[in-house]
């Protein structure tokens, strides 16, 4: 009986414990949303689901543990008003966002900066410059990033703010003057992308291309390639244990009556 009981057990662990995914993904920007809109954070719900997900601030990131090993996945915009908080935080952790990468983690980094540093080393040999643009063009139309949409072109006021340059990059989308504005590269054992895209508009704004909010999402969501997703480490609900308990209550209920 004894034997019968512990099997028991087990098998109300395994069909009563519902697992899902802790949050190692964080999206950190400054205190306020980029050029006041809401895309990214619409952005992250639509890819990860609301509350799988974190938002941090580049005041406080590092303290949440950003580089401490509980996260896979950092989008991190700097876009408008938060150009000057971004450059100090990558300034800051240059070494530390490789490091992140080159142990397995996975990063876009993306700014449509207002004035800033003309030449700006974002780390992995990648520099952002300012370059307005209103066009957003496929550089191969085949990528991930553009599945789902139709067309090879976009428009946006402004589209992008600016270029990304650098050695060893697959460029994604380019501007009106061949520009690139997004890119990615693999580097040691993880994945970045680079961008300088006024992501905030993207889907938010009437005037904007349709398909723009369909771009924003592929992009966010290919940041963190599928094989980063797998690893997430998997936690029971609370509401789980509560379950559990209720199974092992009626077991000995069981057992009180079979032995009377």
């Amino acid at each position: 009986m004894r034997k019968h009981f512990w099997l028991c057990v087990v098998a109300c662990g395994l069909f009563l414990t519902p697992q899902v995914s802790a949050t190692p993904i964080a999206y950190i920007s400054g205190a306020a949303e980029p050029w006041g809109r809401l895309g990214g954070l619409h952005a992250m719900d639509n890819v990860f689901g609301s509350g799988n997900w974190e938002r941090l601030e580049f005041s406080n990131a590092v303290r949440a543990g950003i580089f401490g090993g509980d996260f896979d996945y950092l989008y991190i915009d700097g876009s408008a008003r938060s150009t000057s908080g971004f450059e100090e935080f990558v300034s800051g952790n240059r070494a530390a966002l490789e490091g992140f990468v080159a142990d397995g983690g996975n990063i876009f980094l993306n700014a449509a900066r207002w004035g800033g540093t003309p030449w700006f080393d974002v780390g992995f040999n990648v520099s952002l410059s300012p370059g307005f643009s209103s066009r957003g063009y496929a550089v191969d139309t085949a990528h991930a990033v553009f599945d789902g949409i139709v067309g090879t072109s976009f428009v946006g006021s402004s589209f992008s703010h600016d270029q990304v340059v650098g050695a060893g990059l697959n460029s994604i989308l380019q501007d009106n003057n061949h520009r690139v504005i997004l890119a990615e590269m693999d580097y040691g054992a993880g994945h970045v992308m680079f961008g300088g895209l006024t992501l905030a508009f993207f889907g938010e704004h009437r005037y904007w291309s349709a398909e723009s909010g369909t771009l924003r999402d592929n992009i966010i969501a290919l940041g963190r390639p599928e094989a980063a997703r797998s690893s997430v480490a998997l936690v029971p609900e609370p509401a789980t244990y509560l379950l559990l308990g209720l199974g092992l209550l009626g077991i000995g209920v069981i057992r009180r009556i079979t032995h009377n």
